[in-house]
């Protein structure tokens, strides 16, 4: 039950942000674009890194995380790459013929 308390005022401020933009006379596109980058590029970074900075993490939880991170990553790079070898010597239609 704790989980719901956790994750019910995210969405309610989603809910509440998809309403605000169904009604037209609460704020206009250009608006909406504007804030949009503002909180991605300038006001989300600091919030993760302050919250990775605050967390009581142990050594083992860290490790196992980083071992998770960078096998995911490394899979999506070796997908990307062979994706990239095959998908080489093809026209553009053949490629979108595949997807």
């Amino acid at each position: 039950m704790f989980a719901v308390f956790v994750i019910l005022p995210q969405f309610c401020l989603i809910l509440l942000g998809y309403l605000l933009t169904k009604r037209p006379s609460f704020a206009k596109k250009d608006f909406w674009s504007v804030t949009e980058k503002l909180v991605f590029y300038v006001l989300f970074p600091p919030l993760i890194f302050l919250s990775v900075a605050k967390a009581n993490l142990q050594i083992g939880q860290c490790s196992y995380f980083l071992l998770i991170s960078i096998s995911a990553m490394s899979i999506a790079v070796i997908t990307a790459w062979l994706a990239n070898f095959l998908i080489k010597g093809t026209s553009a239609q053949k490629v979108g013929d595949m997807l």
